[in-house]
């Protein structure tokens, strides 16, 4: 499942189930999905405060987190807040629109695991 549009990066979960096992994969996405609140709320904050510099950063930080668990569209996301040019409107809708799609990606990651033998 990858592609512009992809989700996950099946190779990328492929191998870390081969290194962690399913149990510790899933540990991971347990973890991930405990932190993303906390990640938004950070982001939230600064956008109140209107600090660009600040808020490129915890994006990047986010891209970093999304990518390193094979959440590509989750990344790409928080990538184009890092690195394009915005108004407050739309990094508004983008980050509204973030956490539904976390949501979603984490259940397809879930999903996707479950049907590894």
């Amino acid at each position: 499942m990858q592609g512009k549009d992809a989700q996950l990066d099946t190779e990328l979960l492929q191998q870390y189930v081969e290194i962690l096992g399913k149990e510790g994969i899933a540990a991971s996405f347990i973890t991930f999905e405990s932190m993303c609140p906390q990640y938004l709320q950070e982001l939230h904050g600064l956008m109140g405060l209107e600090n660009e510099t600040a808020i490129r950063q915890c994006a990047h930080k986010m891209k970093g987190s999304c990518r390193s668990l094979g959440f590509i569209r989750l990344g790409q996301s928080m990538e184009v807040i890092e690195k394009e040019q915005w108004t407050m409107a739309q990094l508004e809708a983008r980050v509204s629109a973030w956490g539904p799609m976390m949501h979603e990606d984490i259940a397809a990651a879930k999903a996707w695991l479950a049907n590894q033998t």
